[in-house]
């Protein structure tokens, strides 16, 4: 994806949340094709980044009505991750960082308030949970002591 134009940009964004609404409409369980489309969010999350779409000094009313769409990029990979079948507790884990970014973006633009986000990050059931399935998946991803 080099130097795409914001036209291109947009069509793109809006292939993907066709795709993405198929997959709910279909119940399509082809982990390939949610793969791909998180690929996808990914390259259009790094052209609108490129792009410099959104400023840290702009309010929410300061962005460009057809450029809002790509604020809802975590969101989308994070239901995206969702649907894998296996390992489904790390899968969990890396969707509520998608989601974590989805909510920072909100409260950046004022549209959670600070409070909310505290309470969403400090749940206890949630919360709780995913401490352990993050020191779990640490664990796992630390190589052992033995065979140094």
């Amino acid at each position: 994806m080099e130097n795409i134009c914001s036209e291109d940009l947009n069509i793109q964004m809006e292939t993907v949340r066709i795709k993405i609404e198929a997959f709910e409409e279909t119940y399509e369980t082809d982990e390939e094709k949610f793969k791909a489309a998180i690929d996808e969010l990914s390259l259009i999350l790094k052209e609108v980044s490129r792009e410099s779409k959104f400023s840290p000094n702009e309010s929410f009313n300061d962005i460009k009505t057809e450029d809002i769409k790509f604020l809802l990029i975590p969101y989308f990979q994070g239901n995206l991750i969702m649907k894998f079948m296996e390992n489904r507790e790390v899968k969990l884990l890396i969707a509520l960082k998608f989601y974590d970014e989805f909510y920072k973006i909100l409260l950046a633009y004022q549209y959670l308030e600070k409070e909310v986000y505290n309470l969403i990050l400090n749940f206890p059931t949630a919360n709780s949970k995913i401490q352990i399935l993050d020191s779990k998946f640490r664990r796992k991803r630390r190589p052992s002591r033995e065979g140094r």
